[in-house]
């Protein structure tokens, strides 16, 4: 019963905060503090970027991780994989 009143709390404490987070944003908004559209899109643009760098980075680091499993006793051309 004391973890369900806890979580209740903590439930209800983030919901205050985000609550908060979320008129703060508006009262910012309102007053005039907003971020033009292209230079939110050139951020984003570079975010994806970036995103999209490591994506690459880790499937190649993650194809040589594999191609150093297979087994010695493969016996297939060194183009073709071998899965046991």
């Amino acid at each position: 019963m004391q973890d369900f009143v806890h979580q209740q709390q903590k439930t209800a404490n983030y919901d205050d905060w985000f609550r908060q987070q979320v008129q703060m944003g508006l009262d910012s908004a309102n007053a005039g503090n907003l971020v033009p559209s292209d230079v939110v899109e050139a951020e984003a643009s570079q975010w994806r970027a970036e995103v999209r760098r490591k994506m690459v980075l880790a499937s190649s680091r993650q194809a040589v991780a594999l191609t150093t499993l297979v087994s010695p006793t493969c016996r297939v051309p060194a183009d073709h994989q071998c899965f046991y």
